[in-house]
């Protein structure tokens, strides 16, 4: 049988619970509202987005304000599946009808195949590439660096002797001593305009235009086929030359025609 008294202690303990319950109810609610965060970007705006962790390949963290993509060279070799490019993907354009894609030593570039002929010597080292209209081989000269070119045959260099014998040597010193100046046409010429310019072989010697023809005065000419040097003054638009040893080419005839 209850008393008044004990009636008012159960009331007391279950007040007590109950103030218990409620109170560790607001604690849970507090402690996981720490750990949780709220929908959103991680800022509490509220907007549906989460942040994106990743590594450098991907840029962006997936939001919004920063939709996530892949990074600047962020796909490399690793990522493409073997026959995954073709040419068409790579940075060199399109190519046109019958080129190849090779390499200009420093850059992948569309070419066109060289189907010219070119002249080897007896050991098979190349002279250079053969013009068949002119009957000339097209090759770097030593001495200056730029493509001349030379009358060829299969017995080695054409040899030039009965122009250069009967060309008249120009001089700026008064007793045809220095460097002498040579007028001459289409196939002993310099000129700025040209891409190729000739050159002439005499007696195991090549000669070649140093620059291109300038006006000049000259004091002195000799003539090869009299073997006299003449007192001159005149002005005239020529080329300075100089020669080379056929030698230095490094080449032993016969020489040979390939593709």
């Amino acid at each position: 049988m209850f008393t008044k008294g004990k009636l008012m202690k159960i009331q007391n303990l279950i007040q007590f619970a109950i103030l218990a319950i409620v109170v560790s109810i607001a604690f849970n609610t507090t402690t996981l509202g720490q750990n949780v965060p709220p929908a959103g970007n991680g800022n509490g705006n509220g907007n549906g987005n989460s942040t994106v962790v990743h590594d450098a390949t991907l840029k962006g963290n997936g939001t919004t304000t920063s939709p996530l993509g892949v990074a600047p060279s962020g796909v490399g070799t690793t990522h493409l599946a073997d026959g995954a490019v073709n040419a068409q993907k790579l940075a060199v354009g399109r190519p046109q009808a019958g080129q190849v894609l090779g390499s200009d030593g420093t850059n992948l570039t569309w070419q066109t195949p060289n189907s010219s002929l070119r002249i080897v010597d007896s050991l098979g080292k190349e002279v250079g590439l053969y013009d068949f209209s002119s009957g000339r081989v097209i090759f770097k000269l030593p001495a200056t660096g730029n493509l001349v070119s030379a009358y060829v045959s299969p017995k080695g260099f054409g040899n030039s002797g009965a122009f250069l014998e009967n060309a008249p040597r120009h001089y700026t010193s008064p007793n045809c001593t220095g460097t002498f100046y040579v007028q001459g046409g289409g196939a002993f010429s310099f000129s700025e305009y040209a891409f190729i310019n000739t050159v002439m072989v005499s007696d195991g010697l090549i000669y070649y235009a140093t620059e291109p023809p300038k006006p000049v005065t000259i004091l002195s000419q000799y003539t090869p086929f009299f073997n006299r040097c003449d007192n001159t003054n005149y002005s005239k638009d020529l080329a300075p030359y100089a020669t080379m040893p056929l030698s230095d080419l490094g080449l032993t005839p016969p020489f040979n025609i390939v593709r």
